[in-house]
Order: C-alpha cells, then sequence, then structure tokens
C-alpha cells in the first residue's frame, strides 16, 4: 500500500508537471523538436526567414501533448490497481527505474490509445496541422529535402507525449527512491 501511494503521488507530480502550460515547451528534456530528419528543411526554412513559422510549429505541438498528458492519470491508476505482491517486490529490489519500467510495459499500449484521439483533436484545434502544411508551403524549392519523408504528426506527438511522460516518471521515481518520505 505504501509502494502504491508513493507511486500514485510520483505518477500525479509527473503528469501535473507536463499536463499544463509550458509544461513540455518550456522544460528542454522533454520539449518536443522537428524531427531530425526535417533538419536540413528547418535550416533551409530558417535560411530564408521563415523562423517564426517553425517556431510556431513547435509550440503547437507542445501545446497538443501539454493537453492530452492529463488523460493519463486513470492509465496509470489503472495500472497501479494491478500491482501484485511480485511486482513490488520486483520495483522495491530492482533498477532505480524499475517502477517506470513496469509502467511502460504494462501501459504504453493503453496509454498511446488513449492518447492519440486527444492528440489528434488537440493538434487540429492548436493549429499544429495547419502550421505543418503552411511549413512544408514555404519550403518551395527545398521540398525535395523532405520528399518521401512519410511523417504522420499524431503518431510523432503521441510517441513524443509518452517518451516525456515516461522520463518524467522515471525523474519522481528517482526523488522518491532518494527520499522516500
Amino acid at each position: 500500500a505504501g509502494l502504491k501511494e508513493a507511486l500514485s503521488q510520483g505518477i500525479k507530480a509527473a503528469l501535473a508537471t507536463l499536463g499544463k502550460e509550458d509544461g513540455f515547451f518550456k522544460r528542454l528534456d522533454v520539449k518536443i523538436l522537428l524531427p531530425q530528419k526535417f533538419s536540413k528543411a528547418e535550416e533551409g526554412l530558417r535560411m530564408l526567414g521563415q523562423g517564426a513559422k517553425i517556431d510556431d510549429f513547435v509550440l503547437t505541438m507542445n501545446r497538443a501533448a501539454e493537453k492530452a498528458v492529463p488523460e493519463a492519470v486513470d492509465v496509470f491508476a489503472g495500472a497501479l490497481s494491478q500491482l501484485t505482491i511480485e511486482d513490488a517486490k520486483k520495483i522495491v529490489g530492482g533498477a532505480q527505474d524499475e517502477a517506470t519500467q513496469f509502467f511502460k510495459k504494462s501501459s504504453s499500449q493503453e496509454l498511446a490509445e488513449k492518447l492519440k484521439p486527444l492528440v489528434v483533436l488537440m493538434t487540429e484545434k492548436a493549429g499544429a496541422t495547419k502550421a505543418y502544411k503552411g511549413m512544408l508551403k514555404q519550403l518551395g524549392p527545398l521540398e525535395y529535402l523532405v520528399k518521401g519523408s512519410a511523417f504522420d504528426l499524431d503518431d510523432y506527438v503521441t510517441q513524443k507525449s509518452l517518451d516525456g511522460i515516461f522520463f518524467m516518471v522515471a525523474q519522481e521515481e528517482k526523488r522518491i527512491r532518494e527520499n522516500p518520505a
């Protein structure tokens, strides 16, 4: 019960940190940036004075993630309710990120399924889809830099949201292990 309570508090703290304005955007360790495969296109657009469009696109992706994250609370609560004595022993005696790994195994799929529809809604509402299409339009002759790069914006933001969530859960787990009280 004590372990469940500590993990519950850590999860709530992690999600509260991310699930507010600038929870992703102002945290360099979880900020959602353009995918690496767009780096040459980004460089070209910035040289053409289109940096503001890129910055707007990055902001809207992060806003979508910030709005979606609070939905993860129920998924983590469900995973915690399924925690067995064996799981608890493994978490307590295991690696420094054993609880985070438990949640990744038990919750990643369900989290992705729950977050993606909200990410789709939020990327549309926040204007990320429009900003992405506008950014691609601005490429003009530089379009060849991203041709053939199948990129699903919603999958990308969903995965980066999950990465951020598990990163913050790991940070909270570390904090709990250092000071269980």
